[in-house]
């Protein structure tokens, strides 16, 4: 079974998200924020197939998560979530050269849809 890691700052986000994607039929990996998901990440010790992450987080962001993963896992899909459009996203500084974006609000079946393709692919 496919093993999404899920990086989200508000711990009720976090929680919605990892029962989510479990229920769409993955295992998950909680984290919550940029710098936990990369130690996870590094550490190996569980494979990780997808990471779907928010893009404003603490200590890392998700799309400089999103480029530390590409760096060292290139094949490795990212899918960021936010509640900006990517034109604000930029204006905020946050570069979204890596991952897939999903704007908030969305409905589960887009996110699982996203998921299932990005796996399958």
């Amino acid at each position: 079974m496919p093993t999404v890691l899920v990086v989200e700052d508000d711990p009720l986000v976090l929680e919605v998200m990892t029962r989510l994607v479990r229920e769409g039929g993955y295992d998950t990996i909680p984290a919550r924020d940029g710098r936990e998901a990369w130690g996870i990440l590094q550490r190996g010790t569980r494979p990780i197939d997808l990471v779907l992450a928010d893009v404003v987080l603490p200590h890392m962001s998700g799309t400089e998560l999103a480029a530390h993963v590409v760096a060292k896992q290139p094949d490795l899909p990212v899918v960021l979530m936010s509640a900006f459009a990517p034109e604000d996203l930029v204006r905020r500084g946050l570069v979204l050269s890596h991952g897939h974006l999903l704007t908030k609000p969305f409905e589960p079946e887009q996110l699982l849809g996203l998921v299932r393709s990005l796996l399958q692919a």
